[in-house]
C-alpha cells in the first residue's frame, strides 16, 4: 500500500487537516498517519492526546529496530481504523527528532511503504534542509499544498521544481480554491490549464495538479 507525504511550500494551506481528513476517509482496513512536521505537531492538543506514545520514541526505537511494525507501537488507536503517531508540539523536539529518523529513513519508510497498510504522513513546511525531506524521499507520492495565490505559486514552481529535480518522489501539487464544485484534475497533456496554476506550469510541470473545493467555514 502506498506512502503519501503531504507538504506545504509558503503558509499554512491545511495540511494537517488534510491529512488527517484524507487518512480518515481512505478505503483501506487501518491507516498511519505519521505527524512529521518539523514545526511541531497540533493533533496531540487537537485531539487530546499524551505525548507518548509518539514521535521521540519512534524516534528513539528506530536506531535499533527498522522493522515495518515498528511505526505502529507507537502510535495511538483511534476510532474507524486510524491511527497516529503524534508529533511532539516543539519545533525543536521535532526537528531532533525527525534528524534521528532521517538516518534510517531508506529501511523505516521503505518497510512502511511495502507493508499491506496506507501510510500518510504530515510532513509540514518543505523547505531546504527540511529533516522531514528524508520522508518525501521515501513517499510513493508527495502532495504540495499551496492556496490560489500568486505568491504561494511562485515558491511552489520554484521549490517544487527543486524536488523533482532530486529525484524526491513524484510531486503532484493540490491547491485548495474557494471555486465550487467538485475537484477538477489537470494532467500536462490538457491544453488550457486551471488560471490559478498558470504562473507555475512553465517552471515546473507536474505528475498532475488538482484544484479542490475550500471553504474556511468548513473545519470547524
Amino acid at each position: 500500500m502506498p506512502l503519501i507525504a503531504l507538504a506545504s511550500v509558503k503558509g499554512s494551506p491545511g495540511v494537517t487537516t488534510t491529512c488527517f481528513a484524507l487518512a480518515a476517509a481512505w478505503p483501506s482496513p487501518r491507516r498511519l498517519v505519521i505527524e512529521a512536521d518539523p514545526a511541531g505537531g497540533d493533533l496531540g492538543p487537537w485531539l487530546g492526546l499524551p505525548p507518548a506514545p509518539g514521535l521521540p520514541g519512534l524516534a528513539a526505537a528506530a536506531r535499533h529496530d527498522h522493522s515495518s511494525g515498528l511505526a505502529w507501537r507507537h502510535a495511538h488507536e483511534l476510532a474507524g481504523g486510524l491511527t497516529l503517531v503524534v508529533g511532539p508540539a516543539g519545533a525543536e523536539q521535532a526537528g531532533a527528532c525527525l534528524a534521528a529518523l532521517a538516518g534510517n529513513a531508506g529501511t523505516i519508510f521503505a518497510a512502511l511503504a511495502a507493508g499491506p497498510e496506507t501510510v500518510i504522513a504530515d510532513c509540514g513546511r518543505l523547505d531546504p534542509g527540511s529533516p522531514a525531506l528524508a520522508i518525501a524521499a521515501h513517499a510513493d507520492m508527495t502532495l504540495l499544498m499551496v492556496r490560489p495565490r500568486v505568491s504561494e505559486l511562485s515558491h511552489l514552481a520554484l521549490r517544487a521544481g527543486g524536488l523533482s529535480r532530486a529525484e524526491r518522489g513524484w510531486p503532484c501539487c493540490w491547491s485548495p480554491t474557494p471555486a465550487a464544485g467538485p475537484p477538477r484534475p489537470f494532467t500536462r497533456r490538457r491544453k488550457s490549464p486551471p488560471p490559478s496554476i498558470c504562473r507555475c506550469r512553465p517552471a515546473f510541470p507536474p505528475t498532475r495538479v488538482a484544484l479542490l473545493t475550500w471553504s474556511a467555514t468548513a473545519v470547524t
